[in-house]
């Protein structure tokens, strides 16, 4: 953090990833799938071209999780034990939540959106085991002082496939 008004602390940052949704929303060592940001100014969160959290405008530090085992997404002041110092970037119980007494859903969000699509599209809240989406993160820090972010997620990205080229009859080609 700086108060030095000689720094340029405007800037943005996007990122784009296509993932799977794991069984359950939770890893294979049974932890839950989440998505967690944590950080001031304009933050927006896309799955399949749905905005799923709009965390828009010049504001302190807000914090949000988005739990694909229980389809939760939570916006919330990251606050352990109530001071600034203490914070985790993932949603404990009793912290303040800033979108509902406990947050909102996926699937409420992409009904919203009419985007809701197949009952086999969705899992209770969260997404159907082995459905492939897109997730895209846009963050822009408008502030002149004090810029914060922090991005913690543990999303099973979708493996590329590689292209290996081959001659007519199969010969493997540089």
């Amino acid at each position: 953090l700086s108060n030095d008004g000689n720094l340029n602390h405007f800037f943005g940052l996007s990122m784009s990833t296509r993932f799977v949704q794991e069984e359950d929303g939770k890893t294979p060592g049974g932890n839950a799938v989440t998505y967690n940001f944590s950080g001031d100014d304009d933050v927006w969160v896309f799955i399949d071209d749905v905005l799923v959290a709009d965390l828009g405008g010049i504001h302190d530090m807000l914090s949000l999780e988005i739990n694909f085992s229980t389809g939760k997404v939570i916006v919330y002041d990251d606050q352990t034990d109530g001071t600034q110092t203490q914070r985790n970037n993932q949603y404990d119980s009793g912290e303040t939540v800033f979108n509902g007494s406990s947050g909102t859903t996926l699937r409420e969000i992409f009904e919203t959106a009419y985007k809701g699509g197949e009952e086999s599209d969705w899992d209770g809240n969260t997404f159907a085991d082995g459905t492939y989406h897109t997730l895209k993160f846009f963050y822009l820090e408008r502030g002149h002082t004090d810029s914060n972010l922090s991005l913690k997620f543990n999303l099973t990205p979708i493996p590329e496939s590689e292209i290996t080229k081959v001659d007519q009859v199969g010969n493997t080609m540089e």
